[in-house]
């Protein structure tokens, strides 16, 4: 967790420190790595506890990060327009719906 996070952070930086945006499960707040370095660049909203899951995904451009987390880490990346603003429709039509964390 902790190279994904830095390489994740390190890419921010080369596209000048956006935003990022995560929809997770109450464990975020378990993860010191997170809850205490650099809050003020995430934005997040908590998904009900009966959501859990130990996988991830992320948007990057073009790209769709799939990451499984759980036992050995694995990873896939597709490159594809259609694809990262298919997810990407798809994730903001949770974020809406979803209330600010407390």
């Amino acid at each position: 967790m902790n190279e994904f996070a830095l390489e994740t952070r390190q890419l921010r930086e080369k596209a000048g420190r956006p935003v990022t945006y995560i929809i997770t499960d109450s464990g975020y707040f378990k993860i010191q790595l997170f809850v205490k370095n650099e809050p003020e660049i995430r934005k997040v909203k908590i998904l009900a506890d009966i959501t859990k899951t130990k996988s991830a995904f992320a948007i990057f451009g073009n790209k769709l990060a799939v990451l499984g987390v759980s036992g050995i880490p694995f990873g896939s990346v597709i490159e594809s327009p259609e694809v990262a603003d298919l997810v990407k429709m798809m994730f903001m039509l949770i974020w809406q719906n979803l209330p600010e964390k407390s």
